[in-house]
């Protein structure tokens, strides 16, 4: 549709002379290229003054149509032909097609498309003007190099700096606000805080410091919603020497430093080098503002989701349950503070099967911030989300179903239908209709989630393979095992240049399609990536991790497949052995664990003495007993579970923890 525009425009200032050489210059290009086709690009990296000049060329040109693009479209010159009427234009401006070419993807759709229609524009008859960001201008030229070179005119417009002085006057308005914006306004927020962390230099005077650390967090953040690791690291680590080199190591402003940092190892797969930082942002934290403030339960909440995340649920918990008791006695029982220390602890308290206590923790949560926030609020979705995930581990999902719908309206209502946030919820919902064997409603909603996230993050973001990864788990659900295949193929690929071939998420995928190619009977492909996923978990996890148990039990599957029971015992022990550690002889995945090493014993035709002897040495912790033969006929007893883990939401389990 056309695009209306702002009235919101960029303060206007008297032209600079490079500004008023190309305002001059665009406005010949309008008067000569009349009634003929011409392509322009007008690169311009600030909204408001992209807006005002546009309008203002508006004005001076009547009959100029100008046209907003859609996210995610697919056929740029199709959409422009749609907006067309009998009265032929005066010219096209097109605006906001950073909103389909996100700055963080090597796989470009529309801008693939749009190469090859190239020659189709000249059937328009007047100047055509791509308005686009510096960054859209590098990937068009890539990914479109033919109708990058069919140009007849390039413009850039750069508004005049605003002084850092008058910069330190700006509110940071949350993180909250930053994670809402379409991705091309993360992207021109981007460029204008490298523009500014530049400016500041080397060395910011002492007034000027924080600021240009508020900046740098910032950055740092979007630089981490593009997957782009590195550069986020390189800011964090230059505002650590900042701080260090000013206020001193033990200042409180290196707290928050060293937790985002430690937060960016911990992402990237490497935890033994977050766990000190996150330790020491928690001693300077007490001994900045004694150990019962609010920001000390910041640091004992991170450090703890570490922990958890390592499964050390024991030493997690303790520190959670901190952090709340100091949250309550700060703000009140009734804070939306105190609602997120209680979801965290809810869902320690999932893992450790306690569900009755997550459940009450959940449910209090969820009261707190409908009387913070009203019903309609976007955290209301999340907790609702989380609410409904422990109703689902009950078996309670007629329950659970209303909650989500729920959720998905208002994350709907709040984020319009196209935002990450409502592609969790879906996700999330897509997996409930699969549990009840509505898969014919599922798969819209999975390929709905998974065009939202490509459209947002980029074709190459590690939320794309989690995408794809539900995808194909529902296309094996349905018996559509050649559709799966490539889309577990990409994922891995997608994880693999995104994390590197060593992480946690590369065993997922390499788990998932292990299970694939069992289920198409290439047991040696499928064991090969199996024992890689063993190793990778082995390397980044405790020895204790119930990912390993996961891990060992999809090989046990595998071996017993290919008739190896002998090789499957030690194996099977052993996920035995982690399950009921971490979790307790009494949980029903430690029951089914037990079962399904009866169950190969027995097949193994061992005497009942010695399976009783075994799992009590499984059960009870004490090393693995000695290996023995058994007679090569023996028939392998079906496992109690032998379907391929499920990867996790696109917001794990449950929307992310705030």
């Amino acid at each position: 549709m056309s695009h209306m525009l702002s009235s919101r425009v960029a303060e206007e200032s008297p032209d600079s002379q490079r500004q008023a050489g190309d305002l001059a210059a665009f406005r010949r290009m309008l008067q000569v290229s009349g009634g003929t086709f011409s392509l322009s690009f007008a690169i311009c990296d600030n909204r408001p003054l992209r807006d005002s000049l546009v309008k203002r060329f508006s004005d001076e040109t009547p009959g100029i149509l100008v046209i907003s693009l859609p996210a995610g479209v697919e056929s740029v010159l199709r959409h422009v032909e749609s907006q067309l009427t009998d009265t032929p234009p005066a010219a096209v401006f097109i605006l906001d097609i950073e909103a389909s070419i996100p700055f963080g993807s090597d796989s470009q759709p529309t801008l693939r498309v749009l190469n090859a229609s190239r020659e189709r524009w000249e059937k328009l008859y007047c100047p055509v003007v791509f308005w686009l960001a510096e960054y859209a201008i590098t990937l068009l030229h890539t990914h479109a190099p033919d109708f990058w070179r069919y140009r007849s005119h390039q413009f850039e417009f750069v508004p005049e700096p605003v002084p850092l002085s008058q910069l330190k006057e700006e509110v940071f308005s949350g993180y909250d606000m930053v994670d809402a914006l379409p991705f091309e306004e993360k992207a021109f927020r981007v460029v204008e805080l490298e523009r500014r962390i530049r400016e500041a230099g080397d060395s910011p005077s002492e007034d000027l410091l924080p600021h240009v650390l508020n900046w740098i967090h910032e950055l740092a953040y979007l630089y981490r919603h593009a997957s782009r690791y590195p550069d986020a690291e390189k800011y964090l680590r230059r505002a650590l020497a900042l701080v260090e080199k000013v206020f001193g190591s033990e200042h409180f402003r290196a707290s928050v430093v060293l937790s985002n940092l430690a937060q960016l190892l911990y992402i990237t797969n490497r935890q033994q080098e977050a766990e000190p930082l996150m330790h020491r942002a928690l001693q300077i934290s007490e001994a900045a503002f004694g150990s019962e403030h609010p920001e000390v339960a910041v640091s004992l909440n991170n450090l703890a989701m570490l922990l958890k995340a390592t499964n050390r649920l024991a030493e997690a918990e303790p520190l959670m349950r901190r952090a709340l008791k100091i949250d309550e006695a700060s703000y009140g029982p009734m804070h939306p503070k105190v609602a997120i220390r209680l979801n965290n602890l809810a869902q320690l308290l999932q893992v450790t099967d306690r569900l009755a206590e997550a459940e009450l923790l959940l449910h209090r949560a969820l009261l707190i911030d409908e009387a913070s926030y009203g019903p309609m609020h976007p955290k209301i979705a999340i907790r609702l989300n989380n609410f409904a995930q422990v109703l689902l581990e009950t078996n309670r999902l007629v329950e659970a179903e209303p909650l989500m719908r729920r959720a998905l309206q208002i994350a709907e209502s709040s984020y319009g239908p196209v935002h990450p946030d409502v592609a969790a919820v879906l996700n999330n919902f897509a997996s409930l209709l699969q549990d009840t064997n509505r898969l014919g409603e599922a798969e819209p909603l999975m390929r709905r989630v998974l065009k939202i996230v490509e459209t947002d993050y980029g074709m190459e973001h590690p939320a794309v393979s989690v995408a794809l990864n539900n995808l194909a788990q529902l296309f094996q659900d349905t018996n559509r095992l050649s559709e799966a295949e490539p889309l577990m193929r990409r994922a891995l690929e997608i994880d693999e240049i995104s994390y590197g071939s060593k992480h946690p998420a590369v065993a997922r995928d390499l788990n998932n399609l292990a299970m694939l190619l069992k289920d198409t009977n290439r047991l040696v492909d499928a064991e090969s990536m199996m024992r890689r996923a063993l190793q990778i978990d082995e390397n980044s996890c405790g020895e204790h991790d119930l990912t390993l148990a996961r891990d060992l039990n999809n090989l046990v599957v595998l071996l017993l497949a290919a008739n190896q029971l002998e090789e499957a015992e030690p194996l099977m022990y052993r996920a035995l052995d982690i399950s009921v550690r971490s979790l307790g002889r009494e949980h029903p995945n430690s029951q089914t664990a037990v079962n399904n090493y009866t169950g190969l014993l027995k097949a193994l035709k061992l005497p009942e003495t010695e399976i009783l002897q075994r799992v009590n040495m499984a059960t009870e912790g004490l090393d693995q007993p000695p290996p023995f033969k058994t007679t090569p006929s023996a028939r392998p007893h079906p496992l109690a579970s032998e379907t391929p883990p499920h990867s996790p939401p696109a917001s794990g389990a449950a929307c992310p923890h705030v």
